[in-house]
């Protein structure tokens, strides 16, 4: 039998206090009466457009999901800006939060153009209590522009930087011979909704079987000497591409607030370097946001969710929760720390008893 020391005995309370305090938070466990990893499997995020008899438009947002089976009653959801939720893991649903028993909600006071993330956790009104993890989902609201074609409305809604560059179409590919490649000569109009000072339009493309960008080109607003005029098209050339090559080209506008320089809504345009006699007016743009051709009256995105494994439970725990971890490592430290100072002190109480007994 293994004779227990002092170093093994606070060997196994250390052992015993990670078990209780950590092992709960990084797999799948019975906790706040669901298992850690209890969540719905998917969330859908549509964006209905509402026009008014005024002739200004609306946006919601319709989030639904599955019913799972983990014996839950009811659902609390809450909706805001990404990165702006607080993670709050804990057996109530938390500041925000709003009750459904149905599998679906709807948000009003939706801004066009801006990133959202939505978060829905189960609950049991039995015990009165919600799931520990919610489900997750990220989306970005629709364009403006493209989901009710007025300037006059969108220029004035509020967006974090800027929207789409309108209308960007690729209108040539020439050979230059000097270089041994090809010319590309690409227009587009402004983008309707500007926060700040419109500095410049950046042009990044690259081959379509290659990840990192070939090249990169601005476009200075300062020298354009543009008057504020959303219906005024601008070009500018891109040299020296590969002949013959498929490419994408991306295309965003940069905006100065606050002395910061950031970054608008994006265009995706794919074409090829192949030499046409005559303008290529049938490229046009490809959005990173919602289809151009669909109908302005919705949007949509399925966004799966996964569940809580050890790995995607421990990363959340250090990233979300390093206020908890922090006590949870420092009294580890200090029990490792301590456990030489008690085995040195254990050992000098022996040999102390054991010069006694030997003196007397």
């Amino acid at each position: 039998m293994t004779r227990m020391t002092p170093k093994i005995i606070i060997r196994e309370i250390c052992v015993a206090f990670l078990l209780i305090s950590c092992i709960p938070r990084v797999a799948v466990f019975p906790i706040c009466g669901f298992d850690s990893s209890d969540m719905v499997s998917s969330i859908s995020i549509a964006f209905p457009v509402l026009e008014q008899q005024t002739g200004e438009w609306s946006l919601v947002m319709n989030v639904t999901w599955p019913v799972p089976d983990h014996g839950q009653d009811g659902f609390y959801v809450k909706y805001g800006a990404t990165g702006s939720i607080d993670s709050q893991f804990k057996c109530t649903p938390g500041d925000g939060y709003v009750f459904t028993t149905e599998a679906w909600i709807v948000f009003n006071e939706i801004y066009f153009g801006h990133d959202y993330e939505i978060r829905v956790k189960l609950y049991n009104s039995t015990i009165k209590q919600s799931a520990l993890y919610p489900a997750k989902s990220y989306t970005t609201s629709p364009d403006c522009y493209e989901s009710t074609g007025s300037i006059e409305f969108c220029q004035h809604q509020p967006i974090e930087y800027a929207s789409k560059a309108r209308e960007t179409q690729i209108d040539y590919v020439s050979i230059n011979q000097w270089e041994n490649g090809t010319d590309v000569g690409v227009s587009w109009l402004p983008p309707v909704q500007i926060n700040g000072d419109f500095h410049e339009v950046v042009f990044s493309y690259r081959p379509a079987d290659q990840i990192s960008y070939e090249g990169i080109d601005t476009f200075p607003m300062t020298d354009a000497e543009w008057d504020g005029n959303r219906n005024q098209r601008f070009s500018t050339t891109l040299l020296s591409l590969q002949m013959m090559t498929s490419y994408i080209l991306n295309i965003k506008a940069r905006v100065i607030q606050n002395g910061s320089r950031n970054f608008g809504e994006e265009v995706e345009i794919p074409f090829n370097t192949t030499v046409h006699e005559s303008p290529l007016d049938n490229v046009t743009q490809t959005t990173t946001g919602p289809d151009v051709t669909e109908t302005p009256a919705q949007s949509s995105s399925t966004v799966p969710t996964h569940k809580a494994g050890i790995g995607d439970a421990f990363v959340t725990v250090i990233k979300e929760e390093w206020q908890w971890l922090l006590p949870c490592a420092l009294v580890i430290i200090f029990l490792l720390i301590a456990t030489p100072a008690l085995v040195i002190h254990g050992s000098r109480r022996k040999r102390t008893k054991r010069n006694v007994v030997v003196m007397s």
